[in-house]
């Protein structure tokens, strides 16, 4: 949704799955959230999703990438 131009409606769906408990240590939703809040222009909120998901992965060079 986000990349065909929807941005804001994207992140309406990301904040409905991150209230879902089953997807609370989901690394790849954070990562997509950070993603589209910097292309919302949402830059603290993207950078605290960043942290989050850095804090969700166990990979060294994934680390490194976000």
């Amino acid at each position: 949704m986000a990349f065909a131009g929807e941005k804001a409606d994207a992140m309406a769906l990301l904040d409905v799955l991150a209230e879902d408990r089953h997807l609370a240590n989901y690394q790849p939703l954070y990562a997509a959230r950070a993603h589209v809040l910097v292309e919302l222009g949402r830059l603290a909120a993207a950078l605290m999703e960043y942290d989050r998901t850095i804090s969700l992965s166990d990979s060294a060079p994934e680390k490194g990438w976000l």
